[in-house]
């Protein structure tokens, strides 16, 4: 029982690291989208927000849905972002998080190669924090799960 509880504290751990590559990919795909839609129709953002609630493959960032609720109970678009990834428990970290609010922020407050321009600068931001979450991944996210199966056969020799 204590091996399990060891081998299922690492595994947890591991899909930690896991869970916050899968989301920074799926944030990026959204940045990808918003500047497509920008530069193609100049979509307006209660708009983009519809369009992005009914795309599937964005279905794991909840905070759009959030956010798209918040406006419809007339909270202002930037105030709603926020608070909407605020709530959003995952596994981004803060910083991965400030990088959204300040996407968020400057959306809509520009003209049309100004909006392009902040989903450039953002999406560079976060494949740089892909980065360094895939490499933490790699690093840490086996040595979790063998830390947790080798704790708990320790625990097991000096308890059993």
């Amino acid at each position: 029982m204590i091996l399990i509880c060891f081998v299922m504290t690492g595994q947890l751990l591991r899909l930690q690291f896991k869970g916050r590559v899968e989301y920074l990919e799926k944030t990026i795909l959204m940045i990808e989208i918003i500047q497509t839609q920008l530069s193609f129709v100049n979509s307006d953002i209660t708009s983009l927000l519809i369009m992005l609630c009914e795309n599937r493959s964005l279905n794991k960032l909840v905070f759009i849905k959030k956010c798209k609720e918040l406006i419809n109970n007339d909270i202002p678009f930037e105030k709603a972002w926020e608070e909407s990834i605020k709530s959003f428990s995952s596994s981004l970290s803060n910083n991965d998080k400030s990088i959204l609010i300040s996407f968020g922020s400057q959306l809509g407050k520009s003209d049309l190669q100004g909006q392009i321009n902040n989903c450039l600068l953002h999406k560079q931001r976060l494949e740089f924090q892909l980065n360094n979450a895939q490499s933490q991944m790699k690093k840490y996210g086996n040595l979790c799960f063998r830390l947790g199966c080798l704790s708990g056969i320790l625990m097991m020799i000096i308890f059993c």
